[in-house]
């Protein structure tokens, strides 16, 4: 019996295309319900994007922009660039996302320090007073007092009016103008050093009783002995403090007359700072 060849290769090709077949029914295919969560799934992709931007995206891009405005800052006291750096410390802060005061207060008290170290003396000064009323208000408000940053602005404000003091002297300010500062100077130093005794810091407040002498023999030193001493490295662009000192206390309408520093301390800008905002 013959054989058709061309029938036999039909044959095969037959068999090939069931195999095809049954290989393709072999692989499921998603269910229709499978198939619509998947759709679901893509289509809110766009949503939990746009959530994250304007949700916690917001918070870690600023929290970004302050570290690098930092960053910032500090390479620019490295340099000696102190207005620079104030400015940047100010930009570091105005970053933040609202919600992060504690790191806002640290980079006004850096901003304010590199203000002193620029020259404006009376200004930094000024702004690390508005943090410390804003601080010791907290109570008021029902904020706990933040007692290692208050004692910071205590010690920085009292070395800032320590070397106003010095500054307004050269100047030839009268004892009526510069004694303010070191009376200032003085309770602060006082304070934290009393402070510090209470809690057994006895190295502390050894230390803090040396600067204290130090207020007092610039009290009591003559002005040849002054002219006699190397100018404060803490403000070597400070100029015209007198007259900045006298304009600020004109503006708060305390231009007349000598005040006690202690009150001086306790009450100046509590209020105002508040009002306002200030010190952050």
């Amino acid at each position: 019996m013959t054989t058709n060849p061309g029938s036999n290769g039909s044959t095969k090709m037959q068999h090939a295309l069931d195999s095809l077949r049954n290989a393709r029914g072999a692989v499921k295919r998603p269910s229709r319900v499978l198939r619509r969560a998947m759709w679901i799934a893509w289509a809110i992709v766009p949503v939990g994007v746009v959530a994250l931007h304007y949700g916690p995206g917001r918070t870690l891009l600023a929290q970004d922009v302050a570290r690098d405005h930092a960053a910032e800052a500090s390479a620019f006291e490295e340099l000696g660039q102190w207005k620079q750096a104030a400015a940047a410390w100010g930009a570091a802060r105005d970053s933040l996302p609202l919600e992060q005061r504690d790191n806002a207060k640290r980079y006004s008290l850096r901003q304010g320090k590199a203000m002193m170290f620029a020259g404006d003396l009376i200004e930094g000064t000024q702004q690390l007073e508005d943090m410390l009323a804003n601080e010791l208000a907290g109570p008021e408000t029902g904020k706990a007092i933040d007692e290692e940053l208050a004692t910071t602005l205590r010690g920085e404000i009292s070395t800032a009016a320590y070397f106003t003091a010095w500054q307004m002297r050269l100047e030839g300010a009268s004892d009526d103008e510069w004694l303010p500062e070191t009376d200032k100077a003085r309770q602060h130093l006082r304070f934290i050093a009393e402070t510090a005794e209470q809690k057994g810091e006895t190295l502390e407040a050894g230390d803090l009783k040396l600067n204290l002498e130090s207020v007092i023999r610039l009290e009591q030193m003559s002005d040849e002995e002054l002219r006699a001493m190397p100018l404060p490295k803490n403000c070597p662009e400070c100029n015209g403090v007198s007259q900045k000192k006298r304009d600020q206390r004109a503006s708060k309408g305390k231009g007349k007359g000598k005040k006690d520093a202690r009150e001086q301390i306790k009450n100046d800008g509590a209020s105002e700072a508040i009002n306002q905002g200030k010190g952050y």
